[in-house]
Formats: C-alpha cells, sequence, structure tokens
C-alpha cells in the first residue's frame, strides 16, 4: 500500500465462498499477517444501483475515517448498470466512476468480459463508452491451443504501455509468470490462415 493508502476490492458476482477465496488469495501471494487497509466486498446480492452506492458510500466512508483509498478494483463492471445496451445507465455509471475516481483521488480498475470471438471491449454501449474514458485497456486472453497460458496485452494507454507478458495457474490457485512462451495476439489479422505470434 503506497503511503498506507487503502486497496478495496468489490466483487459483483461471485458467492460468498469463491469471492471469500479470492480476496484471501492476495493475501497469501503477499504472504504478510498485518494486510493494513485491505478491504473486501462481496456484492453479489445488491441490485446494480445499490452496488454503485455501495462503492461510493465506501469511498466516503473511508475518508471520514481519516484514510485515504489508493486504488478500487471492480469485479466486474456489468453488473453496476441495468443492462450494457442501456445508453442512459452506461453513461451514468461510467460518468459516476470517473466522478470519483477523481473526488476520492484514487485508481478504479474495472474488469469487463469481451464478446465471444471479438477483442472489443465488453458488450453494447457499455463497453464503448468504458474504452473512450478508461486511462489504460488491458486484454487478456487464453493461449490458443494451451487455454491454461493467458496472455496479457496493453491494447492503448493515455499514459505508459508495458511488454505483452503471459502467466498460468499454479495448483494453489496463484498467477505464475511465464518466460519464453508463444502466445497468439488477440487482434492479428488471419487472412490466409495466418496467425502473427508475439514473443513473451
Amino acid at each position: 500500500h503506497r503511503e498506507s493508502k487503502c486497496l478495496i476490492h468489490f466483487d459483483t458476482e461471485q458467492g460468498t465462498f469463491h469471492a471469500a477465496r479470492c480476496f484471501k488469495r492476495s493475501e497469501q501471494m503477499a504472504n504478510i499477517k498485518d494486510v493494513g487497509c485491505y478491504q473486501t466486498y462481496a456484492l453479489r446480492t445488491l441490485s446494480y444501483s445499490q452496488r454503485l452506492e455501495f462503492i461510493e458510500w465506501t469511498l466516503q466512508q473511508n475518508k471520514d475515517n481519516g484514510k485515504e483509498t489508493g486504488i478500487v478494483f471492480v469485479d466486474g463492471a456489468a453488473d453496476l448498470v441495468a443492462d450494457v445496451n442501456d445508453l442512459a445507465s452506461c453513461n451514468e455509471m461510467v460518468a459516476k466512476l470517473m466522478k470519483l475516481s477523481t473526488t476520492f483521488n484514487c485508481h478504479i480498475m474495472v474488469v469487463m468480459h469481451q464478446n465471444y470471438g471479438s477483442t472489443k471491449l465488453g458488450t453494447g454501449h457499455l463497453g464503448s463508452f468504458l474504452t473512450k474514458k478508461c486511462e489504460t485497456e488491458m486484454l487478456l486472453t487464453a493461449n490458443e491451443g494451451d487455454d491454461s497460458i493467458i496472455g496479457v496485452k496493453c491494447k492503448r494507454s493515455r499514459n505508459f504501455s508495458f511488454k505483452p507478458f503471459a502467466f498460468t495457474v499454479d495448483k494453489l490457485g496463484f498467477p505464475v509468470v511465464l518466460d519464453d512462451v508463444d502466445v497468439i495476439v488477440p487482434d492479428a489479422p488471419k487472412q490466409n490462415n495466418y496467425q502473427q505470434k508475439m514473443r513473451y
């Protein structure tokens, strides 16, 4: 935690057991007993509007208690809107996230699943709004031929990009970065059965 700021993780869809296992994994990977201001919340039982309100309330509570928030993870963004194709709801949600990041001076990272067989972020208007307003867009895709390997690339960034890399998950559920792995570029042109590869 930089400068002892809070790290907050919101899970919107997993059940209690799986959400708790995910939250605990971060502590296990860090291998520390004092996790500081690491706050985790499972919001599956709330409505989409209640989830967004709860996120704002949590940030405000921290501020009122003299705690600064450094980064917020929201998995996933689609559960914060009534419909991913509802213009008003999607626009309102993205505007709210932008406002929260400014008001509380924190970074907000959201997870959004992409359409099957496409590299376009998410579905409907929500994916388009998030793409237009985000600082950095990262794309995670399963490696062709071995879906236990996940490729990560910086699709676009307003600031600094990063080199592509790949990882897998070990028996404990921990991610392990891999070296020297061929990963199919997700948005590579496929003409005449040609598949561009990137070396990781």
